[in-house]
């Protein structure tokens, strides 16, 4: 699995558990086992999911 397909497997994984409100990206990036994740990368992972979300979720 690709580092992108991570992200979001723990992204969907998380917003069946907790909602989309009630995820954070830093719950994200952990549940990722990232030990703990740079501002940089948060903000990357911020994005991916934010598209992932407005591709797939808008319909």
């Amino acid at each position: 699995m690709s580092t992108k397909e991570r992200i979001l497997d723990a992204a969907l994984t998380l917003f069946a558990e907790n909602g989309y409100k009630g995820t954070s990206v830093e719950q994200i990036a952990r549940s990722d086992r990232q030990p703990q994740c740079e501002k940089e990368a948060l903000a990357s992972i911020e994005k991916h999911i934010r598209h992932f979300c407005y591709v797939y979720m808008k319909k």
